[in-house]
This record gives C-alpha cells, structure tokens and sequence, in this order.
C-alpha cells in the first residue's frame, strides 16, 4: 500500500480530517530538501501524522547526525532540517489510548 493510501486509510478509521500543512524552516538550504508536516485530526486529536521530505532520500532527517558522502552518494541526500528522532518520540508520547495525541 501506498504512503497516500495508507494515509487516506487510517484517517478514514479514525474519523479525521486533514488540517493546513506545515512546512518547517528550511534550516539547512545546502542539504537540497525541505520538510512538510500534515496532520489529520477529529475531536481536537491528532491521529494521524504525516512527514514529506522533498529532496530527500532514503535516510532519516537529522539535526545532529550526519552521514556520509558515500552514504548519500547510494541512499540520497540526507535532510537537517528536524530531529526525526523527537518527532516521532513527540507524537508517541502523547498518545492516549482512547483520546489519541493531542497537538
């Protein structure tokens, strides 16, 4: 299944509703791609999350850590302009059994 259908699915179960993107700064403009965040919420919850990395290639986006040339050279640049560590450790979190994680 697709990243856009696997969105559209659990949204569809969760009963929300895509809210206005957010597009994070782009703090490393040498790093050629930037980071968009789309939330799909109901009842004032975030259920679902989803992060686009444009430019980007198949490594995790980080702040702090870097990969190498080689690496890149194979796998894609890798972007710096989030932690997806935190991200991903933010939104779990906050999760709540029966409410899902807040904003």
């Amino acid at each position: 299944m697709s990243t856009p259908d696997s969105v559209r699915l659990w949204s569809e179960v969760a009963g929300a509703r895509a809210e206005a993107p957010v597009r994070y700064p782009d703090l490393d403009p040498d790093d050629g791609g930037t980071v968009t965040r789309n939330d799909y919420a109901g009842g004032g919850r975030v259920w679902v999350r989803l992060y686009t990395v444009g430019g980007g290639g198949h490594a995790a986006p980080s702040l702090r850590e870097r990969y190498s040339e080689l690496f890149e050279r194979y796998f894609g640049h890798q972007n710096h302009d989030v932690e997806a560590v935190e991200e991903i450790w933010r939104f779990f979190t906050r999760v709540n059994n029966d409410s899902g994680p807040d904003r």
